[in-house]
């Protein structure tokens, strides 16, 4: 097993879809400069982490997440991005996750362009992947709670309870799903966010309204409807941050493990960053209510074995991915293994006209395996698990 060499980055690919969420710049307008907790001597080309109660305040934030935050942070036009993503994994064997996007995320100088991508997992192990591409007209986020329309597809509630409808794609994947919260939401112990100027306006960032969740209802494929019941997540990203510039890629994986509910991100920033690694960490214990043990926007470890051979012919993906979180002798480590795609592809854009090098994203299924020792105790357990992989040039 050889750790992540920051200076062989165009070979190694870095994984999570959990990405950053990050705060609008309306959000920031009326505070004043003497709040910025930015010291006069910040270097310019740095990342800084906003993982302190003075950013969470900056950022006008109430010390728990509340139910707006859940909803649309940005303006979805030129120079921003936002996504909504969800998972489920159900008692039948079959499993699902769903990105709801404003517009492709990579060239985020576009204009609006809104798209739901669908992935269903069957029982018997076949993925089948849908799309619902809406009209920028019928695209709506209100305020306040989770209020987001595109077309006929819809998900509504707060960081407690989520509701959604996706109307069937062209292929008959289609569902009715709700989620209800087994765990307290997660701003990683600050913000949750990450700047990459020194004015705090642009950022990318990572909140989890549900790190764990009940899930229940019905998904359909292959001409059938099909009752499910099982558990899930909800996480929402957004910013202003052109990730094809400032990251070289991500790890990314989530799951709920016998008595453990992992969130874990890891992503490394660009040269122009001096691949300064970016790490978010949650770790809850109990299968709903559930005690958070660790919320840390520091201190996530990546390390990898093997490397298998992408269809693009330019990228490869380990063998083995291991994610570790010491703390003294507490340890969090996340084994990541037999890895197949589930789905890969180019980073979607607008127009192409901003972005450089060659992405590939991977999604891969796969074995975790999650062992925590903390407090004097060991336990460990294995579940089906996603593991997303992505190369940003």
């Amino acid at each position: 097993m050889t750790e992540l060499q920051i200076n062989t980055l165009t070979k190694i690919v870095f994984g999570t879809i959990i990405f950053s969420s990050l705060i609008s710049v309306s959000l920031l307008s009326g505070v004043s400069a003497t709040t910025n907790p930015i010291t006069a001597n910040s270097k310019t080309n740095q990342v800084i982490v906003g993982d302190t109660e003075n950013y969470r305040e900056f950022e006008g934030l109430a010390p728990t997440m509340e139910p707006w935050e859940a909803t649309m942070r940005t303006d979805p036009l030129s120079g921003a991005f936002e996504w909504w993503y969800w998972q489920g994994e159900f008692d039948d064997g079959s499993s699902t996750q769903m990105t709801w996007l404003a517009k492709p995320f990579f060239d985020n100088d576009g204009e609006l362009q809104p798209y739901i991508n669908f992935f269903i997992t069957t029982p018997n192990g076949t993925n089948l992947f849908g799309q619902n591409k809406i009209n920028s007209n019928d695209f709506q986020s209100a305020g306040g709670a989770l209020n987001l329309t595109m077309g006929k597809n819809w998900a509504r509630g707060d960081i407690d309870t989520v509701n959604m409808h996706i109307e069937p794609t062209s292929n008959g994947l289609g569902g009715d799903l709700t989620f209800t919260s087994a765990a307290p939401p997660t701003r990683f112990g600050g913000s949750g966010l990450w700047y990459f100027d020194t004015s705090l306006t642009k950022f990318s960032g990572l909140v989890d309204p549900m790190p764990f969740a009940k899930v229940n209802g019905t998904l359909t494929y292959e001409g059938q409807t099909h009752e499910v019941n099982g558990t899930g997540y909800f996480d929402k990203q957004w910013g202003t941050a052109n990730i094809n510039a400032e990251y070289d890629g991500w790890y990314w994986s989530t799951g709920h493990y016998g008595n453990y509910t992992i969130d874990s991100f890891f992503a490394p920033t660009s040269a122009k960053y001096n691949h300064t690694i970016t790490t978010a960490l949650y770790l809850a214990k109990g299968n709903g209510p559930s005690e958070v043990l660790v919320e840390t926007m520091h201190g996530l470890n990546a390390t990898t074995s093997g490397s298998i051979a992408g269809p693009d012919g330019n990228h490869t993906y380990p063998e083995v991915i291991t994610l570790q979180y010491k703390n003294g002798s507490n340890s969090v480590t996340l084994n990541f293994t037999n890895p197949e795609i589930i789905n890969t592809r180019a980073a979607p854009t607008n127009t192409n006209a901003t972005t450089y090098g060659e992405s590939q994203y991977f999604r891969l299924g796969g074995n975790g395996t999650l062992n925590v020792q903390w407090d004097g105790t060991n336990e460990t357990a294995s579940e089906p698990a996603v593991m997303e992989v992505f190369y940003t040039h």
